[in-house]
């Protein structure tokens, strides 16, 4: 990387956690984009920290924030609170995704001037909801602005009303706006102004080469295979919520084939090992609650007691439940949760 393009870089990492620390995993991709980048900014939502991990490191700055937005909302507020004319790059990172790799691999994009904006991985995919008629996009987890195009987002910002975003109360919708505005919208205003565009990675090629619809999120479909191929970072969607992710706790088949083989950095392995695991675990949790909760409210069933923990099932030998669940649709549901939810249909009959 040139010396140049540290000095005149800033770049914007975007976190938000409810626990009173900053995960490791966290830690290691701050870190090492401040190889890359003259100043980093970690904007985390506002609470008790035990401690700063970066105290002490001159390249990074930690600032709390009201949590609103998304990372479009904290992006925002980092672009108008800074001289945005004193740099040439300007970078917005989120925490959707596991650094397992060296940045080095955006070390041409990154000294490419004659590109004004950038990316680690492009899209196509058109959301339902999305209002516009091209979709094609540069995810927003890893974008870079360079000289032109900074210019052209002090316009872009212009002509966005910021409380439509921060006074969105709604998770859902708050991200449906984030996704048609921010993420697609920003690519979609940039291109029309004439701003070229390259990707680390290229979704066509990928879609082409894997025989995958190319309007699918190359990031889910093909983890595996993008890792593989140089790519740097993990969603931690697909650990959360990929099946074959089962394997992880299972065998630990797929973690040694992915997290073991594919984790490049100097830093220690074990904490974000036992971080997707805890992922993993919240994950189930919260899925499993949430189909709880739909299912009382599509039965009508006001005082239901859950008589079980997301790992610890029962047995039911009900099969009047089991012919209920498929009267409602959830017949595939897997025999696990259905066994539990048996317990409850006849413990409340």
């Amino acid at each position: 990387m040139l010396d140049y393009c540290k000095s005149r870089s800033i770049g914007l990492f975007a976190h938000y956690c409810k626990d009173n620390s900053i995960p490791y995993s966290v830690v290691v991709y701050v870190k090492e984009l401040a190889n890359y980048f003259g100043e980093i900014v970690v904007y985390t939502n506002e609470r008790k920290l035990d401690m700063n991990p970066f105290e002490g490191d001159s390249r990074i700055m930690l600032q709390m924030v009201k949590n609103e937005g998304y990372d479009f909302g904290m992006f925002y507020k980092f672009f108008h609170s800074i001289d945005v004319d004193k740099y040439d790059q300007i970078a917005c990172v989120n925490d959707s995704n596991l650094l397992l790799k060296p940045l080095d691999c955006i070390h041409e994009l990154q000294q490419d001037w004659t590109l004004d904006f950038w990316g680690i991985i492009d899209s196509y995919e058109k959301p339902r909801f999305s209002t516009h008629d091209e979709n094609y996009h540069i995810q927003s987890h890893f974008i870079v602005f360079n000289r032109k195009a900074i210019s052209e987002l002090k316009n872009y910002f212009h002509t966005i009303d910021i409380n439509y975003f921060l006074k969105e109360t709604d998770p859902i919708t708050l991200r449906r706006k984030v996704i048609n505005y921010w993420e697609i919208g920003v690519s979609q205003y940039l291109i029309q102004k004439g701003m070229i565009s390259a990707t680390l990675m290229d979704s066509k090629e990928l879609s082409e080469k894997y025989s995958i619809l190319l309007r699918k999120n190359m990031t889910f479909k093909l983890a595996e295979e993008m890792l593989q191929n140089g790519y740097p970072v993990l969603k931690r969607k697909v650990v959360a919520e990929q099946k074959r992710i089962e394997l992880f706790f299972s065998t630990d088949k797929w973690l040694k084939k992915i997290i073991v083989e594919q984790f490049d950095l100097s830093f220690q392995l074990t904490p974000i090992v036992e971080e997707l695991k805890s992922l993993r675990s919240a994950y189930q949790k919260q899925s499993l609650q949430r189909l709880i909760s739909k299912i009382k409210r599509k039965l009508k069933i006001d005082r239901l007691q859950l008589l079980f923990s997301s790992f610890n099932f029962r047995r039911s030998r009900s099969g009047a439940s089991k012919l209920l669940f498929k009267a409602n649709g959830i017949g595939t549901l897997p025999s696990a949760i259905r066994n539990s939810l048996s317990i409850i249909f006849n413990q409340t009959k």
